[in-house]
């Protein structure tokens, strides 16, 4: 059976890689001239062919594994997004705002048991007004902050600040009550300061800042202020109970070192005395 040979036509797979060859000869019409460049293509060709199956293996390999789907996790992924896309931003703010409101309560609160104890000492001692000023300036600026005409709609501010108002004003009304002299008088100064300066800031801004967003903003910045000099403000009072100690330990120690000294002094006379007595009162 005689060998048979393939037709050459274009179109199979040896005019492939004759074809861009064919277009560098003179006489690219026809496909006579690339006969030449037989040498050179058929080795290539040969080389594709061994090593393509090679690569088709190879690239299996690195190719990542398929994922079959997973019908619990399919479940988990549809209620999930149906959640999302059933929860509103406004709802998800309010939620939020609410237990930030709660959090918030309690630090307001948490001053209880020191005002418990000054109603049953009847004294303040040497507990300091400054916290309960500052919280109390800090309620008052957010809730110019949350007023319709800075803020609209702020009803989660204004309540919660609008309650740390009312409980820090019956902090006060405690601490002047059982204060005297000039202790009383500077808390009624600095009540005085606080109030004339909200009501300065508020007439400024309502009068020269004409938008909800130049407002909000200006009123914000000073509530960030006040907010953080709140949180400072107990940083004063272990600052006073520091002095308050180091002066009180200073004395103690004082006063023992003139104790020893005088305990010496004694113990030199009485020993100075036996040894005169001894020499029949000559020393």
């Amino acid at each position: 059976m005689g060998a048979t040979t393939k037709e050459f036509r274009p179109g199979s797979d040896l005019t492939l890689y004759l074809r861009p060859l064919l277009l560098l000869t003179p006489s690219h019409n026809s496909t006579s001239d690339g006969i030449l460049l037989l040498p050179v293509l058929v080795p290539v060709r040969l080389l594709h062919l061994q090593f393509r199956p090679a690569a088709a293996r190879l690239s299996s390999l690195l190719a990542p594994p398929r994922r079959t789907p997973d019908a619990g996790n399919e479940r988990v992924f549809v209620v999930a997004r149906a959640a999302t896309m059933t929860i509103s931003p406004d709802t998800i703010r309010t939620a939020i705002g609410v237990v930030g409101n709660g959090t918030a309560l309690v630090l307001f609160l948490s001053p209880v048991p020191t005002f418990i104890r000054i109603w049953k000492k009847g004294s303040v001692e040497q507990y300091s007004a400054v916290p309960y000023v500052a919280t109390l300036l800090n309620c008052m600026m957010w809730v110019l902050y949350g007023l319709p005409a800075v803020h609209p709609h702020s009803m989660l501010v204004i309540t919660i600040n609008g309650t740390g108002m009312a409980i820090e004003l019956t902090y006060i009304a405690l601490f002047l009550a059982f204060s005297a002299g000039a202790v009383r008088r500077r808390v009624l100064l600095l009540l005085a300061a606080e109030v004339a300066f909200v009501a300065a800031v508020a007439a400024l801004v309502l009068s020269l800042a004409h938008t909800h967003d130049r407002r909000s903003m200006i009123v914000g910045i000073l509530c960030v202020l006040f907010g953080t000099g709140m949180y400072a403000a107990p940083l004063s009072v272990m600052l006073i109970l520091y002095a308050i100690y180091y002066k009180s330990t200073q004395q103690i120690m004082e006063a023992r070192k003139r104790k020893a000294d005088q305990a010496v002094a004694m113990t030199e006379v009485v020993v100075d005395s036996s040894a005169a007595a001894k020499n029949g009162g000559h020393y």
